[in-house]
């Protein structure tokens, strides 16, 4: 009689000769396409290799251009550094760290409405009314809450992302900007060397780390804070005279623009002039009120063509930004001549910079759009298949076994 064993190995072996004539007869699995990541990719012919004669398209955004958005984003974002200040030295009213003296570092609950979520925080809903104090049992920490060991953390504020765009502005040799340049020298290194001491000072309350050296490095990250806000306002506003110097030289020239850029490019300016009219040790509340009042009707058709016509990459990027921007300056107003507290700074630092990073998203998004266009139209001239064309479709797949 035939064992059990030898009828289990004789089906074991079926099953192996059935799956190996299977895996002969199936075509090889393509590799899966490169998809899309905001670059144009060259198309896969059927035998899977690249097209040479269509190289990805990738623009070039102008020199100046670029250097000007990361230098806004430097001045304009670390500002947010004074927000850190006046909530550290507000909440200890003059002294030093210690028992009964935890500092804040201020800050609303919840990240700017609709950040940008390359480069920027993560979207959100919009600011809540919350007082700038920080609720009971958490440390704030500039743009984020950080509660206490317990609870849910949140992502640390932006002060050293924004800082690190003034050394990216530095490195950018071309154009020359003689006086940026050099404010950006005697800056940049001092905002990151701050923002990480913030950012350690933080830390090292969230922990409750003063519990086991009896406030000891409290008062040595005390000493570094402080002497770090003693120069915070003249090396920024050394920074925004230069940068308005450049910009007085350099006005934006809108005579090539197309009619969605224009608009946009109207609607950053007038917020432009509404930061820089809070950016000073004293804000001007004149030039606020008359900045506001300008952004209030250029943001208006930057909205309607988004509504009409949502193929427009300038109101569908930058229009939701700018409508969030004007929401919150105009709520914060009130406060701008009597100074704003640092919970409402901080509100109008972030949505700013959001805005700056929008209309940036919306040139490279233009550019890209007319790289592949023009890519497409030069392989048609030539017979050659565009760049980003589908490869033709696999053949049917045989019938199962």
């Amino acid at each position: 009689m035939v064992s059990l064993r030898t009828f289990a190995s004789l089906g074991l072996l079926a099953v192996a000769v059935t799956a190996v004539g299977c895996k002969k007869d199936d075509p090889p699995k393509a590799s899966p396409e490169p998809r899309a990541s905001g670059l144009a990719t060259a198309s896969l012919p059927a035998r899977g290799k690249l097209n040479v004669r269509q190289p990805m398209a990738v623009p070039r955004i102008d020199s100046a251009v670029m250097k000007e958005y990361r230098v806004d984003v430097c001045y304009f974002g670390t500002l947010s550094l004074r927000e850190a200040r006046d909530a550290y030295l507000g909440s200890l009213g003059g002294a030093e760290p210690g028992p009964g003296k935890i500092p804040s570092f201020g800050g609303p609950a919840t990240p700017p409405p609709g950040a940008a979520a390359s480069g920027a925080p993560s979207a959100a809903p919009a600011p809540s009314a919350a007082p700038s104090a920080a609720p009971a049992g958490s440390i704030g920490v500039g743009a984020l809450r950080m509660p206490r060991p317990g609870g849910d953390f949140f992502p640390r504020p932006p002060h050293e992302r924004n800082a690190r765009a003034c050394s990216v502005a530095r490195g950018l040799k071309e154009p020359a900007m003689p006086e940026v340049d050099a404010a950006l020298g005697g800056f940049s290194d001092y905002a990151i060397e701050l923002s990480k001491d913030i950012a350690n000072a933080t830390a090292y309350y969230t922990r409750k780390d003063y519990d086991g050296d009896k406030f000891a490095k409290g008062k040595e990250l005390h000493k570094k804070l402080k002497d770090g806000f003693a120069k915070l306002d003249d090396l920024s506003e050394k920074l925004g005279v230069a940068v308005a110097g450049w910009r007085k030289e350099h006005p934006v020239d809108t005579s090539k623009m197309e009619e969605g850029q224009k608009e946009a490019s109207a609607a950053f300016e007038d917020a432009r002039s509404v930061m820089l009219a809070v950016a000073t040790r004293k804000a001007d509340p004149v030039a606020y009120k008359a900045a506001l009042a300008k952004l209030e009707k250029s943001v208006e058709p930057l909205k309607a063509r988004a509504a009409k016509d949502a193929a427009d990459p300038w109101s569908k990027v930058v229009s939701p930004p700018a409508e969030d921007f004007l929401k919150i300056a105009t709520e914060v107003a009130p406060k701008v001549e009597k100074g704003l507290d640092p919970d409402a700074h901080m509100k109008l630092v972030s949505t700013f910079v959001n805005l700056v990073e929008a209309k940036q998203r919306a040139l490279s998004r233009v550019m890209m759009a007319k790289a592949q266009a023009e890519q497409a139209a030069a392989a048609v001239a030539s017979g050659a298949p565009a760049a980003g064309s589908a490869a033709p479709a696999a053949s049917a797949a045989p019938a199962a076994h």
